[in-house]
């Protein structure tokens, strides 16, 4: 079976553009980028992606087709918001991406 055949929820990727006012006061804007199919899933416990400190970074995977998604997006889902960790490209054919995503609360 492809792969795409689990790509079974609507996701919607933003991007955030930063503008600097008259104060040099920074305001980020989030808008929507992107949107595709795609499937989520909770990462087990020794998958969790951790930082030096263990905290955990990223605690959801996502998998999608090969589009533009950057480290710097958020990806909604099912109206749950998921900061983007890292997007890895996993076959040297663009077969598909897989990120690894933490869901803001």
């Amino acid at each position: 079976m492809a792969l795409e055949n689990y790509y079974n929820i609507s996701i919607t990727t933003s991007r955030v553009t930063t503008a600097t006012g008259t104060m040099l006061q920074t305001t980020d804007t989030w808008a929507d980028n992107l949107t595709i199919l795609g499937a989520i899933r909770p990462l087990k416990i020794h998958e969790q992606v951790k930082d030096n400190k263990m905290a955990v970074v990223a605690d959801y995977r996502m998998y999608c087709s090969v589009v533009d998604i950057l480290e710097t997006d958020r990806v909604v889902a099912d109206s749950i918001t998921y900061e983007v960790k890292s997007v890895k490209n996993i076959t040297v054919k663009s077969h598909h991406l897989e990120l690894d995503i933490k869901r803001i609360f």
